[in-house]
């Protein structure tokens, strides 16, 4: 809890750099900041979603952290495209929207409560991956580096992509057009959820179906079509959804229990 804390008041600290910057050396500081945030708040969640479950069920635990990832990811640009599209002030009012809904979840994670575990004294370290599943947290690794760098791809370009076709330029759309793999996503990962497949074949499968959508991507250029893209959104979205909810659950049952936030940041 306090390093989640820790996190979301970074991540004030970048929504407050973005809301008043007056030059793109100030956006690069403010993206840098978000990248510390996410790095503290992620790992440390991740596990609190492990360690919190009543069932002890690693699966589901991993499902939740992705729809908090990826919905989370998909939420942002589609608030944020409406609020530039029709609300005043489209150069910080999202931002400042951001900010106060990062401090209602600090407010929240006040509530949670701590595991029962015998208290240690505070101290930094950095982490460390036990050398036992260094193998296997590689390959997870790389499967989750490439189905969140692909989904990035879609929200910091695509708009722009699409927005060249001539077909629109409002804002509000354009950012459900970058939204759309991560909307695909936390759908695909609660129907995979049901079925509890094998883990390292889903994340196979899931990277497959993720370059037939990069695929995809390239061929709406020369065509313009803006229905190629939407169709590489989805594709890229289904890889996304399986590869990662796959990639966690591995990496919730080969961490050790007590070193599980520090191998998942």
């Amino acid at each position: 809890r306090p390093v989640m804390l820790a996190g979301l008041g970074v991540a004030c600290v970048g929504l407050l750099i973005f809301a008043f910057a007056e030059s793109a050396a100030w956006l690069y500081g403010a993206r840098a900041v978000q990248g510390l945030a996410g790095g503290m708040i992620s790992g440390a969640a991740t596990a609190a979603l492990v360690e919190l479950d009543p069932g002890d069920d690693r699966r589901r635990a991993a499902m939740f952290a992705g729809l908090a990832q990826a919905g989370g990811s998909a939420a942002g640009p589609l608030l944020a495209g409406v609020l530039a599209e029709w609300a005043p002030d489209p150069r910080q009012l999202p931002f400042l929207v951001g900010l106060g809904l990062t401090v209602a979840a600090a407010a929240a994670t006040l509530t949670l409560s701590e595991p029962h575990r015998e208290r240690e004294p505070w101290r930094i370290q950095w982490p460390r991956v036990p050398r036992e599943i260094l193998g296997g947290f590689a390959r997870v690794s790389l499967t989750a580096a490439t189905v969140w760098a692909t989904v990035a791809l879609f929200l910091s370009i695509v708009p722009l992509y699409a927005e060249s076709f001539g077909e629109t330029r409002n804002l509000a759309v354009l950012a459900a057009v970058a939204a759309l793999a991560l909307l695909a996503s936390p759908a695909t990962q609660v129907v995979a959820q049901r079925r509890n497949p094998s883990v390292r074949l889903s994340q196979a499968v899931g990277l497959t179906i993720l370059a037939s959508g990069l695929v995809l991507l390239v061929l709406a250029a020369p065509l313009r079509s803006l229905g190629l893209v939407v169709a590489g959104s989805l594709a890229a979205g289904i890889g996304h959804g399986l590869g990662f909810l796959n990639a966690q659950q591995e990496l919730n049952e080969i961490a050790p229990a007590e070193r599980r936030g520090e191998v998942t940041a």
